[in-house]
């Protein structure tokens, strides 16, 4: 029982070291975009909205596709 329990251990240890090993390689850029007053159509830099753009999107689908299976 006691070497199952460490088997169990061994694989989960072993699967997340996966994930973030992958999650590591993700290359990503900043985008920020402003809101726009209604009437002027100014960008209203006091309010940014910050989104990540992913670079490289193949090895987020890796990682989707791993864990469907």
């Amino acid at each position: 029982m006691e070497n199952q329990a460490n088997v169990i251990q061994y694989i989960s240890n072993h699967l997340v070291t996966d994930y973030v090993d992958k999650l590591i390689k993700v290359k990503f850029s900043k985008v920020v975009l402003f809101t726009t007053f209604p009437i002027t159509g100014a960008p209203n830099i006091s309010d940014p909205r910050y989104f990540a753009k992913i670079l490289n999107p193949e090895v987020l689908s890796d990682l989707l596709r791993w864990n469907i299976n």
